[in-house]
């Protein structure tokens, strides 16, 4: 069994850093609801390049990892949880 995260490996202790790239999150977000249960959030995490009045406004959310010599090889997944 491999270790994960921030475990304890062979070569001692795998690092790994993860920051999000440019996004500015709100404290909340309108969401609308679609045709076949698709539900948008309206902004997210911030408008584009300009605010969309209809259809989908938002951009992508970039995460940027860096990893130690140790961690090389490492799969690492990001996820979000919305409350």
């Amino acid at each position: 069994a491999g270790a994960g995260a921030g475990g304890m490996g062979a070569a001692g202790p795998r690092r790994v850093a993860a920051a999000f790239v440019g996004a500015r999150f709100q404290p909340k977000y309108q969401r609308n609801n679609k045709r076949g249960g698709l539900k948008n959030l309206r902004c997210f995490p911030s408008c584009g390049a300009a605010h969309k009045a209809r259809g989908f406004c938002g951009r992508p959310v970039q995460i940027r990892v860096a990893a130690g010599p140790a961690a090389r090889g490492l799969q690492v997944m990001a996820y979000a949880e919305f409350q």
